[in-house]
C-alpha cells in the first residue's frame, strides 16, 4: 500500500478512536462504528496493513473466517462477544463469505452482525478483497463501510 495512504487511513483511525469524538457522536445520538475497506491486486500488503494498524493502535486483532462458522447463532454469538474496541478483520471477504458451497451463515446474519443489535459502539470492521466488483452492495453501503480505499 501506498504510505500516503497508510497515513491517511491512520490519522482516519485515530481521529475515530478519539474520546472527544465518541462522547460527540454518542450526544448527537449517532452510532459509533467505523467500517474500512480495502482492496487491490493480491500481495500489495491490505492483510499486512491491517495487522499494522492493530499495533499500532494498540487494538487487538481478529480475524473472522465465515467457512469456520456453522450458524446464523453462532455469527451472532461472536459478534456479541467481541470487545468494542477492537478490529474485526474480514480477510479476502469475496471468497469466505460469497464462494463458498453450503454455506451455513447468510448474508442477512452477517449484515445484521455487522450494524444489528450486537454491533458494539466503538469497533473497527475492516474488509479485504482482491475483487471489489464482486461484492454485494448491501455489505458495503454507507453506514456499514465508510472508507473505501
Amino acid at each position: 500500500m501506498d504510505e500516503r495512504l497508510k497515513a491517511e487511513i491512520l490519522a482516519d483511525a485515530k481521529q475515530y478512536l478519539n474520546p472527544g469524538t465518541f462522547e460527540q457522536r454518542l450526544s448527537a445520538g449517532l452510532t459509533y462504528r467505523r467500517g474500512y475497506l480495502f482492496y487491490g491486486p493480491p500481495g500489495t500488503g491490505k492483510t499486512s496493513f491491517c495487522k499494522a494498524l492493530a499495533h499500532e493502535l494498540q487494538l487487538d486483532l481478529y480475524l473472522l473466517h465465515m467457512p469456520y462458522l456453522h450458524s446464523d447463532k453462532q455469527l451472532a454469538t461472536l459478534f456479541r462477544d467481541l470487545p468494542s474496541r477492537c478490529i474485526l478483520l474480514f480477510d479476502d471477504i469475496d471468497t469466505s463469505v460469497f464462494n463458498y458451497k453450503d454455506r451455513a451463515v447468510s448474508i442477512s446474519a452477517l449484515l445484521n452482525a455487522i450494524d444489528g443489535a450486537n454491533s458494539k459502539e466503538g469497533r473497527i470492521l475492516i474488509m479485504t478483497t482482491n475483487y471489489v466488483e464482486k461484492l454485494d452492495k448491501r455489505l458495503i453501503r454507507t453506514g456499514r463501510i465508510d472508507k473505501i480505499w
